[in-house]
C-alpha cells in the first residue's frame, strides 16, 4: 500500500497528544513508520532525529538555548 492510502487507527489518538502537550515521543521497532506518522500528524512542528549527528550535536552542546531559540 502506498502511504497516501495507508491510515493508522492512531492518528487521531496522536493528534489530540500533539494537541495537549509541547513535546510527544513515538518509540517503537524499526522501520514500522514512525517518521512518516509523526510528519504526517504534525507536519508544522520542529522535527528533531537524535540519530542524524547534527540533531544530536545541537542539543548535546546546550539543550535550554536551542529550545529557547
Amino acid at each position: 500500500m502506498t502511504e497516501s492510502v495507508l491510515r493508522r487507527n492512531i492518528e487521531p489518538y496522536l493528534s489530540n497528544l500533539y494537541d495537549k502537550y509541547p513535546a510527544v515521543a513515538i518509540v517503537g521497532a524499526r522501520q514500522v513508520g514512525k517518521t512518516t506518522l509523526a510528519r504526517k500528524v504534525a507536519a508544522d512542528s520542529l522535527y528533531i532525529d537524535l540519530e542524524r549527528p547534527s540533531d544530536y550535536d545541537r542539543l548535546a552542546v546546550d539543550p535550554e538555548f536551542f529550545f529557547k531559540q
